[in-house]
């Protein structure tokens, strides 16, 4: 998989396509999603998020610092022997912990890849920091 990234321009308070990155020079070369023109900026002047090639259940591509609504399935034996099965709806911020894509929802992580779960892009940290405030009330 190629590595792919949008980038906050934090400044701007904007949203931006990357199209190249320079290491060497430290430098972004991005387009602002609802525009057609491009500029080079320091990595200093952009938040980076990397893609993480998966797709939520509307097919919006999840990235890094995305805020993911995940349904996770259980399934539990019950007293009498029976088997019974329950939903739970977590809230978090997708970030990369040791390797893995989680759902990090401030008491703890689950994976993002589960073929289980039903992910939902809310929104992301930089554009909607409102929903970051709601994750942190629970």
């Amino acid at each position: 998989m190629v590595p792919k990234f949008k980038a906050w321009h934090k400044s701007m308070q904007r949203m931006s396509e990357v199209l190249a990155i320079s290491f060497e020079r430290q430098k972004v070369k991005i387009r602002h999603l609802r525009g057609t023109t491009h500029m080079t900026v320091p990595f200093n002047d952009v938040e980076l998020m990397q893609s993480t090639g998966l797709f939520d259940k509307n097919g919006k591509e999840i990235f890094e610092s995305d805020i993911v609504k995940t349904t996770i399935f259980f399934g539990r034996a019950d007293e009498s022997g029976g088997f019974y099965e329950y939903e739970k709806e977590l809230i978090g911020i997708v970030k990369q912990l040791e390797g893995a894509w989680v759902i990090d929802t401030e008491k703890g992580a689950v994976y993002l890849w589960s073929d289980i779960n039903e992910n939902e892009v809310l929104g992301n940290i930089w554009e909607n920091p409102k929903l970051l405030e709601e994750i942190k009330d629970e």
